[in-house]
């Protein structure tokens, strides 16, 4: 990449890390209170009953992603009149999507969660009213995607920063108001959170309506547009729908087999990995509109070399936030939560696991993303990652524990990555032995380096505050060390030395003539 792509990479994964710090320290935090506020039945039930909403995400994942993907390549075109035609149709095609889902969420959905979840009696009503008001907030959402995504082509990535603060203070607002209103505290978290997603996604419209021309809204449906983000959002759609059958279907059958304790122990194993993987996606959010332009703008080979880059540097970015974690993963928990439930423990490590392992994944989806031609990626990678359900649901009807399904889905994810070099390779003439090179040794050596040196340290020290800040800090110089030296090319090193020289060189004092 030029000096100026580089400046203005390094510039964005440095807004979206300031997002990324907000949002962590208040998700964490609002976490903590929450469940102490509602009590682990509660919040296992608004886990339970929210996924039952987030599972028609499979649909809005898709076409999310066709969204950012076409709205990126032609502002690599530079068409300005295309643009804006493309960015009309998309808004159509979501309001029209949000319908959809607002009938199927309040038919078919609330069908399965009164007839198929384990919910306390004297807790179905509040759970109902839970459900509506997480279906409207889902609705709100969807109907934001197009402004979002036009936000990322343009790469106004300080905005995300700006728009964070606004959405944590408001999250810390709904905390406070949740202590102090009065009424069912269920019904209540669900009613502030609704109000919260409406405020935010009101900003994301004034902001890119005042500030972007093709922004101007007018009723499109062209049909070429059309079709061609539909073709390109089915392939996605069953891409999408096997995560949301290793996610919340994974949510489902525990309920079905453990109750709503264990849903609350994976609730707060997935906030936990939610807050660490801002780390590697606010950094791959920066990349995407890069990669995708650069495919637009035929420079194929400086395209995949920056898929190998941030590979490697999206995967040491989360490596560096995640040793802690697994080290002193019971330390951290108890810190943080008044009430610890069952088998958070175990869930919260072998999620750090899972995500360390899929952020090697996203820089090479968005590269085939950028292509177009995804079937037969989708296909194949779908069709193995869909198996996590039907052998979790195996695995506990022979009676194994719930942290069997996160084995079961890091093994398939892994088995995974090996079909998705092989379709690579074909499609975008992607090298194994250079991919084996430049990313996968890297990677595992520093992670496994790390890994020993710091439990040798953690294990001459008794538990406590004292053993969490010597390994925490070890952490930080053994991971960043072994990353210089052995993780980063040649290449690297020298935009990290430039990096570090702009930030840490002394201003020069100007003389002032008298």
């Amino acid at each position: 990449m030029t000096p100026e792509k580089n400046r203005l990479l390094a510039k964005n994964t440095l807004m979206l890390y300031i997002r990324m710090v907000l949002m962590m320290g208040v998700s964490l935090y609002t976490v903590r209170i929450v469940l102490s506020t509602l009590g682990v039945e509660d919040y296992g039930i608004f886990n339970v009953v929210s996924s039952v909403v987030t599972s028609f995400s499979f649909i809005t994942l898709a076409m999310t992603s066709a969204s950012q993907r076409f709205l990126s390549f032609e502002l690599g075109n530079d068409d300005q009149n295309r643009l804006n035609k493309v960015f009309n149709t998309n808004v159509t095609v979501f309001c029209f999507l949000a319908g959809f889902i607002l009938v199927l969420a309040e038919t078919v959905g609330l069908g399965i969660m009164n007839t198929y979840l384990t919910l306390p009696s004297e807790r179905l009503i509040a759970a109902n009213y839970v459900y509506h008001f997480t279906v409207l907030t889902f609705i709100i959402n969807i109907i934001a995607v197009p402004y979002q995504s036009i936000l990322i082509a343009h790469e106004r990535m300080s905005v995300f920063a700006y728009l964070s603060l606004l959405e944590s203070v408001l999250r810390l607002s709904v905390v406070f108001l949740l202590i102090a209103l009065p009424g069912d505290k269920l019904i209540l978290y669900g009613v502030l959170s609704l109000l919260l997603n409406a405020i935010v996604t009101i900003a994301y419209y004034i902001y890119c309506r005042r500030k972007f021309v093709e922004c101007t809204y007018t009723y499109s449906f062209d049909k070429k547009i059309v079709s061609q983000f539909l073709s390109f959002s089915g392939w996605n759609l069953f891409g999408s729908l096997t995560t949301i059958s290793f996610d919340q279907g994974i949510n489902f059958l525990l309920n079905l087999y453990f109750g709503p304790i264990v849903n609350a122990a994976r609730g707060i194993a997935l906030q936990v990995n939610n807050a660490i993987n801002g780390v590697s996606s606010n950094f791959y959010t920066a990349v995407r509109p890069q990669v995708i332009k650069l495919y637009a703008m035929h420079y194929h080979e400086h395209m995949i070399r920056l898929v190998f880059k941030s590979s490697r540097i999206g995967f040491y970015f989360l490596l560096l936030i995640s040793m802690p974690i697994l080290l002193e993963t019971d330390f951290i928990l108890n810190l943080w939560l008044k009430e610890v439930p069952p088998s958070t423990s175990i869930f919260v490590k072998l999620t750090v696991l899972y995500s360390l392992l899929n952020s090697l994944q996203i820089p090479l989806s968005t590269a085939v993303q950028a292509t177009g031609n995804i079937r037969r990626y989708q296909f194949i990678i779908g069709v193995i990652m869909l198996l996590c359900l039907p052998i979790s649901y195996i695995a506990l009807s022979n009676g194994l524990a719930p942290e069997s399904t996160y084995f079961i889905m890091i093994i398939l994810l892994a088995i995974a990555h090996f079909f998705r070099l092989g379709i690579l390779n074909t499609q975008i003439k992607l090298c194994y032995v250079s991919y084996i090179r430049q990313v996968a040794l890297r990677v595992l050596l520093v992670s496994a380096t790390s890994y020993l040196l710091l439990l040798s340290i953690s294990i001459r020290f008794e538990y406590g505050l004292l053993r969490f800040i010597i390994v925490s800090l070890a952490s930080f110089i053994i991971c960043s060390s072994l990353i210089y030296v052995i993780g980063l090319l040649p290449e690297d090193k020298i935009v990290a030395k430039d990096l570090l020289n702009k930030y840490l060189r002394k201003p020069k004092l100007k003389k002032v003539i008298a």
